[in-house]
């Protein structure tokens, strides 16, 4: 290649390469003068020439100097076209505490301002408002309300040893699929990548398990995977082989422990007449009496209907008046939601692994959370009272 070939094409590259434009100067008050006192004699192009100017803008500072009878610029004041009174700062306020869900724009139209949405918004934001999303809680009746407060006041002040004595218990269902919002890292401009979807299928109904568990503060009970819909009569077979069985269990077994010795039976070689260090002799297999205790139980209709109410005084069991729309004061709730996220960790193929992932998932509560949460009742019942049996953040 021919050394003139790079310099042609460095002049080529030079002359497509785009100049930056040249910012000229404002006028200043004194040309401005100027121009003025030499339009009597002269012409704007002749002006234009001799301050290095377009005649149009020659042109319109005399324009300027006829509509207004002075060159200098005009001077705004940014800041008081967004300036509010303390007056209208307040019934900004009140306007959006009157309606939470009321937008900046409708307060705008509503009360006639002139400022931006914006400036509403930055108003707001200094008395400690701001504009989130909402959270989702179930609806409560103001009937409803009044039966929370009652409950909320009637089990205020129980004892530890009460909450203890409770078995809570609900039924939920758990899909295979994760129905959940789903966080992605993502650049600018990638949001309908491929990577970056959840997908969903139009009028596709996910498979899901229903289960039923029961817990207290010693632990869980069974977790029974519901056959199909259930109703009255599934109820009635889930308390008589599963809700007894693991209270009698549970209760049992809390029951012994007070029972055990404070001092160490290691250290006494045994020789303590604690239930420990006694050695148990065989003897023949007796049925173990059914421990008191209170069984709690929302008040679906299945729950309510009189086959089932009628079993459980002929058994003479307890059962706690539960308020309805109320998952809020039952803690199993917070159950659920940990076996949720067990199994959007695992991901499973079909219905049995799925149960297979919760069953082993329930298993695994430690009995300290299941404690906890048994003695966060009283926190809750506060909270009703507070919010006069309106939702809790539970």
């Amino acid at each position: 290649m021919p050394k003139n070939s790079y310099i042609n094409k460095s002049k080529s590259e030079m002359k497509n390469k785009k100049k930056p434009k040249k910012t000229r100067k404002q006028l200043t008050d004194f040309d401005k003068g100027r121009i003025v006192g030499w339009s009597e004699t002269k012409s704007a192009r002749e002006i234009g020439r001799l301050l290095s100017r377009h005649p149009q803008t020659i042109l319109n500072v005399l324009n300027k100097f006829k509509n207004r009878g002075e060159v200098a610029r005009k001077k705004y004041n940014s800041a008081a076209r967004f300036q509010t009174t303390l007056q209208t700062d307040r019934l900004i306020v009140r306007t959006a505490m009157g309606n939470r869900k009321i937008t900046s724009k409708k307060i705008k139209k509503q009360l006639g301002l002139t400022i931006s949405p914006r400036t509403i918004q930055r108003r707001l934001k200094k008395t400690g408002l701001s504009s989130h999303f909402t959270a989702r809680k179930p609806f409560i009746s103001d009937v409803n309300k009044k039966k929370r407060l009652c409950f909320a006041k009637k089990y205020l002040k129980s004892p530890e040893t009460f909450w203890r004595s409770v078995l809570f218990s609900d039924e939920s269902g758990f899909t295979m699929r994760y129905n959940g919002k789903v966080r992605v890292w993502r650049r600018t401009g990638e949001r309908y990548k491929e990577e970056c979807l959840k997908w969903t299928l139009k009028g596709a109904h996910t498979k899901k398990v229903m289960v039923w568990g029961c817990f207290c503060a010693a632990g869980v009970g069974s977790l029974y995977r519901v056959k199909g819909i259930l109703n009255q009569h599934q109820y009635k077979k889930i308390l008589v082989y599963h809700m007894f069985p693991s209270a009698l269990r549970l209760f049992s077994e809390s029951s012994e422990n007070q029972d055990v010795c404070v001092n160490n039976c290691r250290e006494s070689g045994n020789n303590c007449n604690c239930v420990l260090g006694k050695k148990k002799k065989k003897k023949n297999k007796k049925k173990k009496p059914m421990p008191k205790f209170v069984f709690q139980q929302d008040n679906d209709p299945k729950h309510t209907a009189k086959t089932i109410q009628r079993y459980l005084e002929n058994k003479e069991q307890e059962v706690l008046d539960f308020p309805p729309q109320s998952p809020d004061l039952n803690p199993i709730e917070n159950l659920w939601s940990q076996l949720n996220s067990s199994v959007q960790e695992r991901s499973p193929n079909n219905l049995d692994e799925l149960f297979g992932i919760l069953e082993k998932a329930w298993k695994k509560i430690p009995v300290e959370k299941l404690e906890k949460l048994v003695l966060s009742m009283p926190n809750r019942l506060k909270e009703v009272i507070k919010n006069k049996g309106g939702p809790t953040s539970y």
